[in-house]
Protein backbone atom coordinates (compact mmCIF):
# COMPACT_ATOMS: atom_id res chain seq x y z
CA UNK A 1 0.00 0.00 0.00
CA UNK A 2 1.25 3.36 -0.90
CA UNK A 3 1.83 5.68 1.78
CA UNK A 4 -0.35 8.96 1.80
CA UNK A 5 1.32 12.05 0.98
CA UNK A 6 -0.01 15.30 2.14
CA UNK A 7 1.01 18.34 -0.37
CA UNK A 8 0.21 22.14 1.14
CA UNK A 9 0.72 24.51 -1.72
CA UNK A 10 0.64 28.13 0.05
CA UNK A 11 0.48 29.58 -3.88
CA UNK A 12 1.50 33.47 -3.39
CA UNK A 13 -1.59 34.30 -0.99
CA UNK A 14 0.12 34.12 2.32
CA UNK A 15 2.72 36.71 3.43
CA UNK A 16 6.35 35.55 4.76
CA UNK A 17 5.43 36.25 8.46
CA UNK A 18 2.45 34.99 8.20
CA UNK A 19 4.09 31.45 6.82
CA UNK A 20 6.74 31.58 9.33
CA UNK A 21 3.85 31.43 12.06
CA UNK A 22 1.48 28.78 10.58
CA UNK A 23 4.64 26.77 10.59
CA UNK A 24 4.98 26.88 14.16
CA UNK A 25 2.06 25.91 14.56
CA UNK A 26 2.32 22.74 12.56
CA UNK A 27 5.11 21.62 14.09
CA UNK A 28 3.24 22.07 17.53
CA UNK A 29 0.18 20.32 16.48
CA UNK A 30 1.80 17.50 14.67
CA UNK A 31 4.23 14.55 15.11
CA UNK A 32 7.14 13.92 13.45
CA UNK A 33 5.84 10.82 11.69
CA UNK A 34 3.08 12.63 10.46
CA UNK A 35 4.97 15.59 9.06
CA UNK A 36 7.59 12.62 7.34
CA UNK A 37 4.30 12.63 4.92
CA UNK A 38 4.16 16.42 4.34
CA UNK A 39 5.29 18.88 1.29
CA UNK A 40 5.29 22.26 2.14
CA UNK A 41 5.16 24.52 -0.31
CA UNK A 42 5.59 28.04 0.49
CA UNK A 43 6.28 31.26 -2.05
CA UNK A 44 9.61 31.36 -3.16
CA UNK A 45 10.99 33.93 -0.61
CA UNK A 46 9.62 31.77 2.27
CA UNK A 47 11.06 27.92 1.47
CA UNK A 48 14.65 29.25 3.23
CA UNK A 49 12.79 30.19 6.41
CA UNK A 50 10.62 27.13 5.84
CA UNK A 51 13.41 24.61 5.60
CA UNK A 52 14.74 26.22 8.31
CA UNK A 53 11.89 26.93 10.83
CA UNK A 54 10.79 23.17 11.52
CA UNK A 55 11.89 19.42 11.49
CA UNK A 56 10.61 16.35 9.78
CA UNK A 57 8.66 17.96 6.64
CA UNK A 58 9.76 17.92 3.33
CA UNK A 59 10.02 21.40 1.66
CA UNK A 60 9.14 21.65 -1.95
CA UNK A 61 9.11 24.47 -4.29
CA UNK A 62 5.48 25.82 -6.33
CA UNK A 63 7.69 25.62 -10.02
CA UNK A 64 10.94 25.76 -11.39
CA UNK A 65 12.42 26.61 -14.89
CA UNK A 66 12.84 24.34 -17.47
CA UNK A 67 16.58 26.11 -18.22
CA UNK A 68 19.13 24.98 -16.21
CA UNK A 69 20.64 28.96 -16.34
CA UNK A 70 20.96 31.33 -17.64
CA UNK A 71 19.07 34.99 -18.30
CA UNK A 72 15.54 34.57 -17.35
CA UNK A 73 14.54 37.35 -15.42
CA UNK A 74 11.71 35.72 -12.97
CA UNK A 75 13.37 32.48 -13.17
CA UNK A 76 14.51 30.00 -10.53
CA UNK A 77 16.50 27.08 -11.57
CA UNK A 78 15.76 23.18 -10.35
CA UNK A 79 19.43 23.28 -9.36
CA UNK A 80 19.29 26.37 -7.04
CA UNK A 81 15.76 24.77 -5.68
CA UNK A 82 17.67 21.55 -4.78
CA UNK A 83 20.42 23.72 -3.46
CA UNK A 84 17.94 25.38 -0.66
CA UNK A 85 16.35 21.81 0.53
CA UNK A 86 13.60 21.84 -1.91
CA UNK A 87 13.00 18.06 -2.18
CA UNK A 88 9.96 18.43 -4.61
CA UNK A 89 8.47 20.59 -6.97
CA UNK A 90 4.88 21.49 -8.39
CA UNK A 91 5.13 21.03 -12.27
CA UNK A 92 2.05 21.84 -14.38
CA UNK A 93 -0.13 23.83 -11.89
CA UNK A 94 -3.59 24.54 -13.59
CA UNK A 95 -2.85 28.34 -12.34
CA UNK A 96 0.61 28.07 -14.46
CA UNK A 97 -1.13 26.69 -17.50
CA UNK A 98 -3.85 29.12 -17.16
CA UNK A 99 -2.20 32.31 -16.51
CA UNK A 100 1.77 31.45 -17.49
CA UNK A 101 0.26 29.99 -20.62
CA UNK A 102 2.34 27.24 -20.08
CA UNK A 103 2.13 24.06 -22.38
CA UNK A 104 2.60 20.45 -22.07
CA UNK A 105 5.57 20.27 -23.99
CA UNK A 106 7.44 23.03 -21.74
CA UNK A 107 5.92 21.28 -18.30
CA UNK A 108 7.56 18.14 -19.82
CA UNK A 109 11.15 19.66 -20.14
CA UNK A 110 10.90 20.96 -16.26
CA UNK A 111 9.69 17.38 -15.21
CA UNK A 112 12.77 16.43 -16.71
CA UNK A 113 15.06 19.33 -15.47
CA UNK A 114 13.75 18.76 -12.14
CA UNK A 115 14.39 15.34 -11.96
CA UNK A 116 17.80 15.47 -13.72
CA UNK A 117 18.68 17.77 -10.34
CA UNK A 118 17.31 15.76 -7.93
CA UNK A 119 14.13 16.90 -7.03
CA UNK A 120 10.80 14.99 -7.06
CA UNK A 121 8.60 16.21 -9.66
CA UNK A 122 4.40 16.70 -8.66
CA UNK A 123 3.38 16.26 -11.78
CA UNK A 124 -0.44 18.23 -12.17
CA UNK A 125 -3.11 17.01 -14.83
CA UNK A 126 -6.65 17.88 -15.11
CA UNK A 127 -9.31 18.94 -16.83
CA UNK A 128 -11.73 21.57 -17.40
CA UNK A 129 -15.71 21.59 -17.25
CA UNK A 130 -16.24 21.25 -20.76
CA UNK A 131 -13.49 18.81 -21.77
CA UNK A 132 -15.79 16.67 -18.84
CA UNK A 133 -18.91 17.75 -19.75
CA UNK A 134 -17.36 16.68 -23.99
CA UNK A 135 -16.59 13.04 -22.14
CA UNK A 136 -12.94 14.37 -22.66
CA UNK A 137 -11.44 13.31 -19.70
CA UNK A 138 -9.12 10.52 -20.33
CA UNK A 139 -8.13 12.04 -23.46
CA UNK A 140 -6.75 15.37 -22.30
CA UNK A 141 -5.14 13.70 -19.18
CA UNK A 142 -3.14 11.19 -21.22
CA UNK A 143 -1.69 13.91 -23.57
CA UNK A 144 -0.41 15.75 -20.42
CA UNK A 145 1.09 12.48 -19.03
CA UNK A 146 2.53 12.01 -22.41
CA UNK A 147 3.76 15.16 -22.83
CA UNK A 148 4.71 15.72 -19.34
CA UNK A 149 6.87 12.50 -19.31
CA UNK A 150 8.42 12.95 -22.90
CA UNK A 151 11.85 13.42 -21.80
CA UNK A 152 11.79 11.42 -18.91
CA UNK A 153 13.38 7.41 -19.01
CA UNK A 154 10.57 4.71 -17.50
CA UNK A 155 13.20 3.83 -15.21
CA UNK A 156 13.06 7.62 -13.81
CA UNK A 157 9.45 8.05 -13.59
CA UNK A 158 9.07 6.68 -10.55
CA UNK A 159 10.42 9.49 -8.81
CA UNK A 160 7.31 10.77 -10.22
CA UNK A 161 4.28 12.03 -8.39
CA UNK A 162 1.37 12.50 -9.95
CA UNK A 163 -1.46 15.29 -9.02
CA UNK A 164 -5.07 15.01 -10.11
CA UNK A 165 -6.58 17.93 -9.75
CA UNK A 166 -9.74 18.54 -11.80
CA UNK A 167 -9.56 21.92 -12.62
CA UNK A 168 -13.63 22.19 -12.44
CA UNK A 169 -13.48 21.43 -9.09
CA UNK A 170 -10.99 24.24 -7.97
CA UNK A 171 -12.55 26.75 -6.29
CA UNK A 172 -16.05 24.67 -6.04
CA UNK A 173 -18.28 24.58 -3.08
CA UNK A 174 -18.13 21.26 -3.56
CA UNK A 175 -14.59 18.99 -4.00
CA UNK A 176 -14.48 16.41 -7.17
CA UNK A 177 -16.71 13.07 -6.01
CA UNK A 178 -14.78 10.37 -4.95
CA UNK A 179 -15.93 8.48 -7.54
CA UNK A 180 -14.45 10.57 -9.96
CA UNK A 181 -11.27 10.66 -8.29
CA UNK A 182 -10.96 6.50 -8.35
CA UNK A 183 -12.67 6.39 -12.23
CA UNK A 184 -9.44 8.98 -13.49
CA UNK A 185 -7.20 6.96 -11.23
CA UNK A 186 -7.83 3.42 -12.60
CA UNK A 187 -7.83 5.43 -16.18
CA UNK A 188 -4.58 6.77 -15.69
CA UNK A 189 -2.74 4.14 -14.00
CA UNK A 190 -3.20 1.89 -17.26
Amino acid sequence: MNTPLFVANWKMGVPLEQTLKQMKEFVEHTTTEERSHAVLCPSFPAIAGVRSAYSGAMVGAQDCSSEPDGAFTGEVSAHDLRALGCSHVIIGHSERRAHCKETDEEIGLKVARAIGVGLRPILCIGEHRLERKANKTVVVLRRQLEKGLKHVRSLNRVKLLIAYEPVWAIGATKPAPHEVIEEVHAEIVR
